[in-house]
């Protein structure tokens, strides 16, 4: 489950990626937004059409700050997610990957220069607990 996770993930980056200026890491946090705010509406079949995405994105006070960099991308992608990541392993609000696989996947994913370019490094769970 998690290398199809993890595969759908790779794929649905590459698609974006040729279209939009937006690089991996923004791509995956796209992805993962998507996914906090699906486990948490009640309508889920309505979530995969982009207004409801950037209406609960501009409301979020964590989240707000994406808001003109996910605007651009178009509804065939939501559609795209909605189909192959959120109804496949996030349906039912069970969850099919948990936190920790979701991390390794983020750090498995980005690759090093772009992590060092943009300083996005994730600490793992059990450091920042000790911290």
């Amino acid at each position: 489950m998690l290398q199809s996770f993890k595969g759908d993930c790779r794929n649905l980056i590459k698609d974006i990626e040729k279209d939009y200026l937006l690089n991996n890491s923004e791509i995956l946090l796209w992805i993962y937004i998507n996914i906090y705010f699906y486990r948490g509406i009640k309508d889920t079949q309505l979530f995969y059409e982009k207004k409801v995405f950037l209406k609960y994105l501009k409301e979020s006070m964590d989240f707000c700050t994406y808001y003109e960099r996910y605007e651009s991308l178009d509804e065939g992608k939501y559609q795209h997610l909605y189909h192959e990541i959120l109804e496949k392993y996030f349906s039912n609000k069970k969850m099919a990957i948990n936190i920790d696989d979701m991390e390794a996947i983020y750090e498995g994913l980005i690759i090093e220069e772009e992590r060092v370019k943009t300083g996005s490094y994730y600490t793992p769970r059990w450091i920042a607990e000790y911290m």
